[in-house]
Formats: C-alpha cells, sequence, structure tokens
C-alpha cells in the first residue's frame, strides 16, 4: 500500500477527474481511484484476460454509478475498446500505472506517446516503477566472514556487472532512461522521486534454484550461477558458493531493498 499511497499522493486525484489505470492487474490503484475519483469515472485496461474477468466481477458488487469500466487489451488497443463503449472522445484527468515496464525499458517512448494522447488540458501521467539497476543485491544478504576475501571480491564484482550489461535489458536500466523515454514522447515536464526502502521476503527454495539451478538453454538471460561461471569462478567453487547461499538463506526472512521511481508527466 506504501507504492499506492505515494502514488496518488503525488498524482493530487481530485473527487471530479476522470482516470485511467493503464496497467491494472489486480487493481491496486484501480480501487483507490474509484475511492478519490467518486464524482468522476475510472476506467482501468489490462492485458491479462484473468484479471479483467476478475476486475469486473468485484466492479459488479458495487453501485452501478460507482463502477470503473474494465477494459481488457494492450495500450496500443485502447482506442478500439474506448470506441467501443462510445468513449473515444473521453480524455483523462491522470493516467496512472505502477510497474508498466517489466522485462526492459526500450518501449518508453512508444508507450508514453500512447499515453500521452489520451490526457486532456493539464492532464498529467503518473508511474510508479521498481528500478531494477537500484535493486537488492544477493551477495548483501551473506555474511562472508568464512570465506576468502579474493572469492568475496570476485562474486561482488560479477554481480554489479550485472547492472550494467549493455546486453541485459532487465536490469541495465534506471530512472534516467525513464525521464529520457517520457521526454522523447513530448512531455515537456517530467518530475523524478527515488523512494528506497526495505521489504521483509522469504527466500525460499525456489529462489535458490533459480539463482543456482540449471537454466534452461533458451532462458531470455543467464543464471546467476551461469554468470559465476563466465567470470571464471570454477565449479567447484559456484558449488561451494550455492551450499553457502542454502546453508544461510533457505526459508530466512531477509530485509530486501527495493527503489521506486515516481515520475509525475504533464
Amino acid at each position: 500500500g506504501q507504492v499506492r499511497d505515494r502514488l496518488f499522493e503525488l498524482a493530487g486525484v481530485q473527487r471530479h477527474h476522470l482516470v485511467l489505470d493503464v496497467h491494472a492487474g489486480t487493481g491496486l490503484l484501480t480501487w483507490e481511484a474509484v475511492r478519490q475519483a467518486p464524482e468522476g469515472g475510472v476506467w482501468a485496461l489490462t492485458s491479462n484476460q484473468q484479471a479483467g474477468e476478475a476486475l469486473r466481477q468485484q466492479a459488479e458488487r458495487l453501485p452501478e454509478m460507482e463502477r470503473p469500466f474494465i477494459l481488457i487489451g494492450s495500450l496500443d488497443e485502447l482506442a478500439y475498446l474506448m470506441a467501443l463503449r462510445g468513449d473515444e472522445d473521453v480524455r483523462f484527468d491522470r493516467v496512472l500505472a505502477r510497474n508498466l515496464f517489466t522485462q526492459d525499458a526500450s518501449g518508453v517512448a512508444e508507450m508514453g506517446g500512447l499515453v500521452k494522447e489520451w490526457l486532456g488540458e493539464n492532464g498529467r501521467f503518473c508511474l510508479a516503477q521498481t528500478i531494477p539497476q537500484h535493486g537488492q543485491r544477493l551477495y548483501n544478504l551473506i555474511d562472508w566472514q568464512e570465506i576468502p576475501t579474493a572469492v568475496y571480491d570476485k562474486v561482488r564484482a560479477v554481480e554489479e556487472a550485472i547492472y550494467s550489461d549493455p546486453d541485459s535489458s532487465m536490469t541495465n536500466w534506471d530512472e534516467s532512461r525513464l525521464e529520457a523515454g517520457l521526454r522523447s514522447a513530448g512531455f515537456a515536464r517530467v518530475q523524478v522521486q527515488l523512494q528506497p526502502e526495505s521489504q521483509q521476503r522469504r527466500i525460499t527454495e525456489a529462489h535458490l534454484q533459480r539463482w543456482f539451478g540449471e537454466a534452461d538453454e533458451y532462458a531470455a538471460q543467464p543464471s546467476y550461477a551461469q554468470r559465476l561461471r563466465t567470470a571464471g569462478i570454477t565449479e567447484n567453487d559456484v558449488n561451494k558458493l550455492a551450499t553457502l547461499y542454502r546453508k544461510q538463506l533457505q526459508d530466512q526472512v531477509v530485509s530486501w531493498y527495493v527503489t521506486t521511481a515516481y515520475l509525475i508527466a504533464a
């Protein structure tokens, strides 16, 4: 709820506003928009059929005048979906999104351009986005006291390199890429705020398996263990590291650091 509350605080949604949640998912932003803009209207767009049906079922529990309009499709289908409802002339006071970019940030300008077309006069695009480049480093979760410094240094270097790898589109971007993309989409003013926070997260066998298990040869990105091997860490040492991580982390609740960027574009 922290991210939602902060985004709405910055967005300044008013009672009479028309609001679009452009990446609705579970409806975290949608239902808060319904609460904050009771005299306006709320539209929620999701590309996930199952999520959309769930949102529609939830919306049906509300009085008809309070229900958000649930649209199922992608952002580039929004014009068609709005026209089906006779809403093609609607322009929004606020377009909201959370974690709109999950794989990479290459489509920011294109997506920003699509959003801009739907903003009315004085409209704002308000985005909360987790920034991978500022994410939790696994080596910081480990107590290295009994491990040779040279091993620690190499692991640290390997992991930091992940976040600057030009071929690692999931992790090599930060808030400056988002800001530049929105400006190139035609937004004249883009405000950016960074908010680091610590979350409690349980490390499961599934996490460890993803980091140290045999990666799918067709996977988009190499696994953590593969990167260690590529950097010259021996198979024997990689196995030792896997044992170390399992011993210290499996089924443990850790403080996991996440940085969210809040971007308000107008």
